[in-house]
């Protein structure tokens, strides 16, 4: 398991991999889904008190930088994005709501 602290360590090549990826938003759950067709599916649960488990979607094993404990792999900086993206994408919703309902 990986902890949210550790996202901003990530390196410069895990980054730009995690940009190449799509993930979508389900709860607690994004699933990451890579550009490259030889690679699996993983989904990425963010579990209470900060932290993060990677597992693959189909077979449910771990990644192997969950084994590790101190890497972070690409796949937790992509799902990581996408809800700080979608959290945006809500506050402005919300936003603009409010607006309307003012007017």
């Amino acid at each position: 398991m990986i902890h949210v602290s550790k996202i901003p360590e990530a390196s410069f090549d895990v980054r730009l991999k995690a940009k190449d990826t799509r993930a979508f938003e389900r709860g607690n759950v994004v699933l990451v889904v890579p550009n490259d067709e030889t690679k699996v599916f993983r989904e990425v649960h963010f579990l209470a008190g900060g932290w993060i488990l990677c597992v693959d979607a189909w077979t449910k094993k771990p990644c192997k930088a969950n084994e590790v404990g101190h890497h972070c792999c690409y796949h937790v900086v992509s799902a990581d994005r996408r809800r700080k993206i979608n959290a945006k994408r809500r506050q402005t919703i919300e936003r603009k709501k409010l607006e309307r309902m003012a007017a």
